[in-house]
C-alpha cells in the first residue's frame, strides 16, 4: 500500500446519531477508537426521537464553529479534535438515517450530498488532493 501524501478525510458513518463525516488532518487509531465508542453509546438514544447534541446545533441552540452550511448539510469543526484539522458534516434532517446499517434507497441523495459537502470542505482547506474517505 502506498504511503498516504496530505491530510485525510475520515467518514464516521454507522456509529454517531445524524451520520457526521469527519474532516481531519490524519485519522489516530486510539482516538478513532475512543470516539467510535463515545459515538456508539450516543447512537442507542438517537432511535428515541429526543433532540441530540446535533439537532441543537443545527438550531443554534449549542454554538458551533460553521465552516459549511447548505439546506442539506451543516459541517462544523469538533470542540475536541482529534487532529490538527476535525470537521464534522452532518445531515440537517434525521429521516431515520441515525446510523449507515439504516440507510435506505431514499436516503441516496443525502448520503452523495454528504460526501459532496466533504469535497467541498476539502477544497476549501485545500486538501482535495491528499484526502480519503474511511
Amino acid at each position: 500500500m502506498a504511503a498516504m501524501r496530505g491530510p485525510s478525510i475520515v467518514k464516521a458513518l454507522g456509529f454517531i446519531p445524524r451520520t457526521p463525516f469527519i474532516l481531519t488532518h490524519r485519522s489516530y487509531v486510539a482516538a478513532a477508537h475512543d470516539e467510535e465508542a463515545a459515538a456508539r453509546a450516543a447512537a442507542v438514544n438517537a432511535d428515541t426521537g429526543a433532540p441530540t447534541m446535533f439537532d441543537k446545533i443545527i438550531a443554534k441552540e449549542i454554538p458551533a464553529s460553521v465552516v459549511y452550511e447548505d439546506q442539506k448539510v451543516l459541517s462544523f469543526r469538533d470542540i475536541n479534535p482529534q487532529a490538527p484539522m476535525h470537521v464534522l458534516v452532518i445531515p440537517k434532517s434525521r429521516d431515520g438515517l441515525t446510523e449507515l446499517g439504516k440507510a435506505e434507497q431514499r436516503h441516496e441523495d443525502i448520503l452523495g450530498h454528504l460526501l459532496y459537502a466533504v469535497k467541498i470542505e476539502a477544497e476549501k482547506e485545500g486538501i482535495v488532493d491528499g484526502f480519503r474517505v474511511v
